[in-house]
């Protein structure tokens, strides 16, 4: 049997050819078929997207089950820190007959009776301080309900996550919470939404978390104004980008990335014109190694287009 010997230019070009085409041909094409999706569903407008994430989301039983109960809770205390820059009378968004809070949330659930488990929920301990409002957001990380502390009165939302959706964990006093939780606690600034507590149930985590009464994210407010011809001056600008720089310089002090800025994720108190970060799902603390990858809706602006 005759065996011709593998020449060196063969083997530079079979080594080329691997370098060049590090991925399994059947994860090529899973990963294309995954970015294609991707794409067309970041060229839908922000409304249809909220729906096709709403709507896509598995039917989930009635949790907890009879048995279920609360199995701790963290108390954070409220942040005493108070704002010292200087603010117009009111919000350039502010209209005396909004109410409630759309926050980065679908609006087609907003101010819907909540799910059937919130309402078993209610009855236990850890929830006894909480008149519980409606539904005024939900996503593929659960329900956000809007809440009233009955020691004080104080509006506050109450932020349910499913425990199997949480991956990433931080330490605090002994316990494993979810890093989402810990991270905004680090970051704990007049301009950061404040989170006062974490409760634990057998099916959820529930972020007790600030709720301003009258409010709106800047994505809502730039589209209202738009649609009004009334864009915002540079000095609106210049005040709701400084508010978000101090959260973020706060951030970059406690070591820690929200690494999803946008004004969908910048909320607005429309009664004091304080801009607040908010969502710190994709947050990370400051490290070394490379991060993963991810990106949102691809954008280009008016004058790229010209």
């Amino acid at each position: 049997m005759n065996i011709n010997p593998i020449l060196k230019s063969e083997q530079n070009s079979k080594k080329r050819k691997a370098e060049s085409d590090p991925l399994p041909r059947k994860r090529q094409r899973t990963m294309k078929k995954g970015f294609l999706s991707e794409r067309r569903y970041n060229s839908s407008p922000k409304l249809l997207r909220t729906k096709i994430r709403y709507a896509g989301r598995k039917p989930r039983k009635n949790y907890p089950q009879k048995n279920s109960s609360c199995d701790t809770s963290l108390d954070y205390g409220e942040s005493n820190q108070s704002w010292s820059g200087s603010y117009e009378p009111t919000s350039p968004g502010y209209d005396p007959t909004f109410s409630g809070c759309s926050d980065h949330y679908v609006p087609d659930v907003k101010n819907t009776e909540p799910p059937y488990y919130v309402k078993q929920l209610a009855s236990h301990a850890d929830f006894a301080n909480y008149d519980m409002g409606k539904l005024i957001g939900a996503g593929s990380f659960g329900e956000v309900i809007a809440a009233t502390r009955k020691e004080d009165n104080k509006p506050v939302a109450l932020k349910f996550v499913q425990k199997q959706s949480v991956k990433e964990f931080k330490e605090l006093r002994g316990r494993k919470i979810p890093a989402e939780a810990y991270l905004q606690r680090q970051a704990r600034h007049p301009n950061v939404i404040d989170t006062y507590k974490l409760i634990i149930t057998d099916e959820y985590y529930c972020y007790v978390m600030e709720r301003p009464e009258v409010c709106k994210d800047l994505f809502d407010i730039l589209q209202d104004r738009n649609n009004e011809h009334r864009p915002l001056t540079e000095k609106e600008a210049k005040r709701y980008f400084a508010q978000i720089l101090e959260a973020n310089i706060r951030c970059e002090e406690k070591g820690v990335l929200h690494r999803d800025i946008k004004p969908e994720n910048i909320l607005v108190d429309l009664r004091t014109d304080e801009a607040k970060l908010i969502d710190f799902g994709l947050a990370s603390e400051v490290q070394k190694e490379p991060f993963t990858d991810f990106r949102g809706e691809n954008y280009s602006t008016d004058e790229t287009e010209r």
